[in-house]
């Protein structure tokens, strides 16, 4: 029997969800909803401890953000932001993580 996560997924979104818009390099804005995540902890093999680098981390359905890629720009919470870093889609193929330095 299949299991499907989309039922939780929309959840997720509808509770924790907040509205972005996502403009390609060369394209139109489009709205999605989007998930803060913590900053990601960088190793940048100078010592053993990592460091945070001074980025937004944002999830996002599939979905709703078919194709996103580096360079493109999100604005979320009235910030500027581009994508710093190539969206990652989770094992199961639904979400994408977004790495966003400020624009």
């Amino acid at each position: 029997m299949a299991v499907s996560f989309d039922p939780m997924l929309d959840a997720c979104y509808a509770q924790f969800g907040e509205e972005a818009t996502y403009t390609p390099p060369a394209g139109s804005p489009a709205a999605f909803s989007a998930i803060a995540q913590q900053p990601t902890l960088v190793d940048a093999g100078l010592s053993r401890a990592g460091f945070v680098a001074p980025t937004l981390v944002l999830t996002a359905r599939k979905s709703e953000l078919a194709t996103p890629v580096r360079g493109g720009a999100v604005t979320f919470a009235a910030t500027a932001y581009v994508v710093a870093a190539d969206p990652r889609l989770c094992a199961l193929g639904k979400e994408w993580t977004l790495d966003l330095e400020p624009a």
